[in-house]
């Protein structure tokens, strides 16, 4: 396709783009809510475009590509939009940090705490029960 002014090189640095976006993004966070800033997520859409107009002007080479190709490479930058949303939906709203912490606590120091009281309660229904039975 270098005839119609098209070279590959600019497809994987737009690649390379929209993957630095990508993570740019993710690992982004906005101060008020703690989710990942949302303007960021504009430069990863804009990346998305600009290779979907790339891919659009391969149907313009001399010799361009059939089809199935076209679809394939339209069907790729389908999947990695749909996992980028994913991923995008994870990171802006799964549990806070702060209720991850305060439940892996709770899971893990109460049955310290609660240990004494539950072996008093056991050491009391088994009196009760010897009682009966005596």
């Amino acid at each position: 396709c270098c005839e119609a002014g098209i070279d590959s090189n600019p497809i994987e640095d737009e690649v390379q783009t929209l993957l630095g976006a990508v993570l740019v993004y993710l690992r982004s966070k906005d101060e008020e809510t703690q989710n990942s800033e949302p303007s960021l997520a504009h430069a990863v859409y804009d990346s998305f475009q600009v290779l979907n107009q790339r891919v659009d002007a391969f149907r313009k080479c001399p010799k361009p590509p059939t089809a199935a190709e076209l679809s394939a490479q339209k069907n790729f930058l389908r999947i990695a939009l749909v996992t980028f949303e994913q991923a995008r939906a994870y990171s802006d709203y799964r549990t806070p940090r702060g209720l991850r912490l305060f439940c892996f606590v709770i899971v893990h120091i109460a049955p310290v705490f609660l240990s004494p009281y539950f072996n008093s309660y056991c050491h009391r229904q088994n009196d009760h029960h010897h009682q009966e039975g005596g």
